[in-house]
């Protein structure tokens, strides 16, 4: 693997494993940069050895992490300077490729520097696109540092903007009306551009419906600018609206190359990408610590899982007629060393944009197994305890069998383990999930929906899922007492899932006039802040001791 597939002594292949999170590294790689590349990850490597700088760094994190997640094939290239073993700074061509979406990331290095210059030499090198007409990638990089260079006093002040801009849903238009009215589509937003923006400007046509333009222009003239450049685009003939996303990052004080402006108006781009309301964002500092913060989180979720810095908590689930405890749901907590309890808030959404999540559910599905086999050897009081699974862990392959694979190892009998999915997977698939319901069932699981209500078709979706439990939503529950429509809403639910046989749950109860109100109705299962918080399992341990039996 240390040669491309041309053989090419200027290129290497780098793997990555998107889900052991590890790198694979041909022993070319040392020889071509002159740096040791060991366990670490691959722009740590590059970026202490002086390869490539701190900001190009981090772009090339972003761009695998990002890869990693990616839910179809994906293939790129991008250019930046990189010092090889001998210090000097060459032209290199990067390519991504990534053919099975979240199974490996293949990374190629191409030094290009002779190719470049005998492109010159030779009047090869076309400065702009045959497509187009507007610059290459590579005249686009010179243009933008000549002026970087000539006025920088104007770049300082924030006179100028690097935009990204994204077409939505391109591929639609050359899927329904074919490739040449897709680069029909292509020339007229390029001639629009050039119309509305200054001839001083400089745009690019980076990818198939991707363009970078550098414009003079900031504030509100930028704006006026952008939103007549959004308007024409919506008089193109075609059956539906042509529309783009752009990311804006206005010039500052801090010096930066062109690939740093154009990662930071990307970053921009990228929270809004498919929005049809939201058309065009700028770069903030917020957003770049937002990013170096998830980035921190994906670097850190590996060595947690392996040091057991993910703990288990168990809020208990009571009786409120009886005051008996009568169940418990299990929720993880991060424990680091260093900064202490990281909020679920923090961490599981990233987890479910990386699938680490499945990683941490399984974990925590042991440890409540763990926990069940030691309290029945102490001969301690046991309740059942429901863990929680996402959409993102029931479509593994073999979910069911794992989860059997756990139980069995610790020997629990599965009427002290229930299968909490959370709504989202019900309504997504339901044809799926039933199946998969119904898997858990032939093993014994009784399986309840989670947060019943929070979204739009849980009532659709009942009559055909084989649910045994259902755990409502409380915000329901009418916090003003003149509108009633809430708890109305609240009383049919519970009555309704009465006919259907399947108990209730109430979480999120904070107070006893909640709890009544349930009960009055029939929902009796309560589980919140009312009764108890979730607890250390310690904490639980002794709770369940001291319950009523």
């Amino acid at each position: 693997m240390a040669k491309d597939c041309n053989n090419d002594t200027n290129s290497i292949l780098i793997t990555y494993d998107c889900v052991n999170q590890t790198f694979t590294y041909p022993a070319s790689a040392d020889t071509q940069f002159g740096v040791t590349f060991d366990g670490r990850p691959l722009w740590e490597i590059l970026s202490a050895g002086g390869v490539i700088n701190r900001e190009k760094a981090d772009a090339l994190q972003s761009r695998i992490l990002g890869l990693a997640t990616a839910k179809a094939p994906q293939v790129s290239f991008t250019e930046c300077c990189m010092k090889n073993a001998e210090g000097e700074s060459r032209r290199t061509r990067i390519g991504f490729v990534c053919p099975f979406p979240g199974t490996y990331i293949h990374i190629s290095f191409t030094d290009i520097e002779d190719e470049v210059s005998v492109g010159k030499r030779c009047g090869e090198n076309r400065q702009d696109d045959e497509l187009t007409g507007l610059l290459t990638r590579r005249a686009f990089y010179n243009a933008v540092t000549n002026i970087l260079e000539q006025d920088k006093a104007g770049v300082a002040a924030g006179e100028y903007a690097m935009m990204h801009l994204n077409v939505i849903r391109f591929k639609a238009i050359n899927d329904i009306f074919g490739s040449e009215a897709g680069d029909k589509v292509l020339r007229y937003i390029a001639q629009r551009t050039m119309e509305i923006f200054d001839e001083d400007d400089v745009a690019c046509r980076t990818d198939a419906d991707r363009f970078i333009l550098f414009t003079h222009s900031s504030g509100e003239e930028l704006e006026r600018r952008i939103e007549e450049f959004l308007e024409i685009l919506t008089n193109y003939q075609l059956p539906f609206e042509i529309a783009c996303n752009i990311g804006i990052y206005v010039t500052c004080a801090e010096e930066l190359p062109v690939d740093a402006m154009l990662d930071r108006a990307l970053l921009a781009q990228s929270i809004i990408k498919g929005s049809y309301t939201k058309k065009y964002n700028y770069y903030t500092e917020d957003l770049r610590k937002e990013m170096l913060g998830e980035l921190e989180i994906v670097g850190m979720m590996g060595p947690a899982l392996e040091e057991r810095h993910f703990v288990v908590y168990y809020q208990p689930q009571y009786s409120h007629s009886t005051g008996m405890l009568v169940g418990a749901e299990a929720l993880v907590r991060w424990k680091h060393p260093e900064r202490g309890l990281i909020s679920p808030g923090v961490f599981i959404p990233i987890f479910e944009k990386n699938g680490f999540i499945s990683k941490l559910d399984l974990y925590v599905f042991e440890e409540v197994c763990a926990f069940v086999r030691q309290s029945l050897d102490k001969k301690n009081r046991v309740v059942p305890i429901s863990s929680n699974f996402s959409k993102y862990d029931i479509y593994m392959p073999d979910f069911v069998e794992k989860l059997e694979e756990i139980r069995k190892k610790y020997d629990v009998p599965v009427e002290y383990l229930r299968i909490e999915i959370t709504e989202s997977a019900v309504v997504d698939n339901p044809k799926f999930t039933n199946d998969i319901i119904c898997r858990l069932h032939d093993c014994g699981y009784i399986v309840e929906m989670d947060d019943f209500g929070s979204g739009y078709s849980s009532l659709n979706v009942l009559k055909d899922i084989e649910l045994d439990m259902i755990k409502l939503d409380m915000l329901f529950m009418s916090k003003d007492a003149e509108n009633e429509r809430g708890d109305i809403i609240l009383k049919s639910v519970v009555r309704m899932a009465e006919w259907l046989g399947m108990p209730v749950i109430a979480e999120g109860v904070e107070h006893l006039e909640q709890a009544d109100f349930l009960g009055s109705i029939g929902c009796d299962c309560i589980q919140g802040y009312l009764y108890s918080k979730p607890l250390p399992e310690e904490e639980y341990e002794k709770k369940l001791s001291c319950s009523n039996i």
